[in-house]
């Protein structure tokens, strides 16, 4: 989102990715969503994110497991889980 006052700088964005930890695999939508807490967006609080994965057999991160997450557009109410860290 553009803030007027910022001369069309972005306010409230998060892009790039962030390390997450995932605190439930067990998605009430069925929707292969994560809920995962990234520390570095520290004002989110946990959120669901979406997946980004291939299609087919999807083995879900572990609770406690670290994933990558990023943010559509940047905007922090669109997070996506791309990938479990080893």
């Amino acid at each position: 989102m553009r803030d007027p006052g910022t001369q069309g700088k972005f306010v409230d964005t998060a892009f790039g990715l962030y390390r997450a930890r995932v605190l439930d695999a067990t998605d009430p939508e069925s929707r292969l969503r994560l809920l995962v807490d990234v520390p570095d967006i520290a004002a989110s609080g946990p959120v669901w994110a979406l997946p980004c994965v291939p299609r087919g057999d999807v083995t879900l991160p572990a609770i406690g497991a670290t994933v990558w997450v990023a943010y559509e557009r940047g905007e922090r109410d669109h997070p996506v889980w791309l990938g479990a860290l080893p």
